[in-house]
């Protein structure tokens, strides 16, 4: 059984549509103004995300770990950085 938080039952209900649902612009707008707050809040988890890999690739080195297992961690890193640049465009 999944129990939400508070907080998680306020986002909810704050970010669901309240206007007229005859209004195609209105619901188009606030459409396009929740996918840019998703993207917005990706780009920051995956900067957090980015310095934890980079963190952990920095000690994969020093622990001599195989290119191989390395290059798994570059290019999550790169794939990563690759994302928020393009959600930032």
């Amino acid at each position: 059984l999944h129990v939400r938080s508070r907080r998680q039952r306020q986002m909810c209900i704050r970010d669901r549509y309240s206007g007229d649902l005859n209004n195609h612009q209105a619901y188009q707008d606030f459409h396009l103004e929740q996918q840019r707050q998703l993207e917005q809040r990706f780009v920051i988890a995956a900067q957090a995300k980015i310095l934890k890999l980079e963190d952990l690739l920095a000690k994969g080195r020093q622990k001599k770990l195989s290119q191989e297992q390395l290059q798994v961690a570059i290019d999550k890193i790169n794939a990563l950085k690759q994302m928020q640049i393009d959600l930032k465009d």
